[in-house]
């Protein structure tokens, strides 16, 4: 695999639904049955997919720097227990933990730009179907199906 797609690949992303958007539901795919969009609009339907990608990427290496700073705030805190300098020791703890909160609040952006690009793909198939606004409505109204987004993460 390509360097940029290394992390998603070994922090098996497509199982985790970092790689792909997740495919819109079969019995409401069925239902609609999309035309091909006009020219415009292939340009547009051809963004949600490399977006989600950068985002899983994204996702997943947060991911995997949560799991590094995690084990050096516990190597830090052996390290503290054995010092003579507490106050520096006591300064990288803190530091390590500020960055921990970072990578939380980071991680908890990306999943919400995910699930929008979740959003934008089902708005995309309710756009080139043809049915009536009344319609639509009632498929916007309806709630979205975590199941199977984003496996445990």
């Amino acid at each position: 695999p390509s360097t940029s797609k290394l992390l998603t690949t070994l922090d098996v992303g497509a199982a985790r639904g970092y790689v792909d958007v997740p495919q819109v539901e079969r019995a409401v795919a069925v239902h609609l049955c999309p035309q091909m969009p006009p020219p415009g609009g292939t340009v547009y339907a051809s963004h949600p997919k490399p977006a989600y990608g950068a985002a899983g990427q994204a996702a997943s290496a947060l991911h995997a720097m949560a799991i590094l700073q995690v084990y050096q705030a516990k190597a830090l805190k052996q390290l503290h227990k054995g010092s003579s300098d507490s106050e520096v020791m006591q300064e990288l703890r803190s530091a390590t933990d500020f960055a921990l909160r970072a990578t939380k609040v980071m991680a908890r952006a990306l999943g919400q730009v995910m699930s929008t690009m979740v959003v934008q793909e089902r708005h995309l198939w309710l756009n080139l179907a043809q049915m009536s606004d009344v319609d639509k409505v009632r498929f916007l109204d309806a709630p979205v199906s975590q199941v199977g987004l984003f496996s445990d993460t």
